[in-house]
């Protein structure tokens, strides 16, 4: 009866043809493999995908825009998909526990030197056994790092590299693979970062150029060294270190949030364009943290409801959302409710009498190291 139904209204749609039969057929296999729900979810399937498939056979694609009929079809072939198997998908893998081995695979840092990206270094080759590279335009921090990692029994490297410069970042790359104890880089870490923090009219011509140089061009020429051998072989790992900032800009943010904001811009498109390529070995992970414990933080920010994160708090999300391979991840994970649910439908004067309410505020600056890669 269910099959009759859905064949006399995909019958009665008649138009266009991109129905989601693959993406189903995936996610069927999915469930089979991890879930006791595969019985309901498979029947359910196979019964809709049979009328579906119905529906492309004795349809002709139309040239110009489908027809409302085909737009219903679309949607509920849609939302049939999102509710039985696409947000069951992203719980089972949000409440897993388990999480991968990174032991000797090679996870590259940008920034490494110092504050986050150090302690990142310090966490994955101490206590996971990867073998790190650090690269980093501070060749004495670099090496600081790495010999304190190698005292303790762990195995380092570090580059001199300006991520601004795309030619150093291949060159890298190249050094990476040739080397024998290295190889190929498993896992990349987008990290190196500076905070352009000042009111519009009074951030420099050269901060304003260096936060977007560093911020997301490092992000965009980092990526691209690395990214071609771990699409050849299907198999790696991206992950950039993005902010809060990126979902909320306020006073003094102009250069640094419209930075970060479009670190979200490059990881979304990146995402997309894997997926569309079939490219399923490829993971992305982009971290959203709130202000850390770290020299970057030259204005001090404050709030009624959120403190300064401190800096092995925020390593070991990190590391967790790596080792989980999250899509995203907030820290603290109750900014993914405020950005994603609340914000989205505050107008302006709710959004405004919010922004009192969170009380999210910044001092002057501290220390002047805006210019400072870390």
């Amino acid at each position: 009866m269910n099959v009759r139904l859905a064949i006399w209204i995909t019958d009665w749609f008649g138009d266009s043809a991109d129905l989601y039969f693959e993406t189903l057929q995936a996610d069927v296999a999915y469930f089979t493999s991890v879930s006791r729900f595969q019985t309901l979810v498979n029947s359910c399937a196979v019964a809709f995908k049979s009328a579906l498939q119905k529906f492309v056979e004795s349809s002709a694609r139309m040239a110009g825009r489908p027809s409302l009929g085909a737009r219903i079809a679309r949607t509920i072939a849609y939302l049939f998909q999102l509710l039985f198997c696409s947000i069951w998908k992203d719980l089972f893998h949000s409440l897993s526990w388990k999480r991968k081995c990174v032991q000797d695979q090679v996870i590259v840092i940008t920034g490494g030197a110092m504050g986050i990206g150090k302690r990142l270094a310090e966490m994955f080759a101490l206590e996971h056994k990867a073998k790190v590279v650090i690269l980093d335009q501070n060749e004495a921090e670099a090496l600081k790092t790495v010999a304190g990692i190698r005292d303790r029994g762990a195995t380092a490297h570090s580059f001199v590299c300006d991520v601004t410069n795309p030619d150093d970042l291949r060159q890298c790359a190249a050094k990476i693979a040739e080397n024998p104890a290295l190889g190929k880089a498993d896992i990349i870490i987008c990290n190196a970062g500076i905070s352009g923090f000042g009111l519009i009219l009074d951030v420099s011509d050269a901060m304003l150029k260096k936060t977007l140089d560093v911020n997301v061009l490092g992000v965009f020429n980092t990526i691209r060294a690395f990214l071609g051998p771990m699409i050849s072989r299907n198999q790696g790992h991206v992950v950039t270190i993005g902010s809060i900032c990126g979902f909320a800009g306020d006073v003094y943010g102009s250069a640094y949030c419209s930075s970060k904001y479009a670190v979200r811009g490059i990881m979304e498109s990146l995402e997309n364009e894997l997926h569309d390529r079939d490219i399923t070995g490829v993971r992305c992970t982009t971290v959203y943290p709130y202000f850390t414990e770290t020299a970057m933080v030259t204005y001090e920010p404050t709030s009624t409801f959120y403190n300064v994160i401190p800096l092995d708090k925020c390593i070991r999300s990190i590391v967790d959302a790596v080792l989980k391979e999250k899509r995203t991840s907030f820290i603290p994970s109750t900014f993914f409710f405020i950005f994603y649910i609340v914000k989205p439908f505050l107008s302006k004067h709710s959004f405004f009498a919010s922004r009192k309410w969170l009380n999210f505020r910044y001092g002057p600056p501290i220390v002047k190291t805006a210019d400072a890669v870390v």
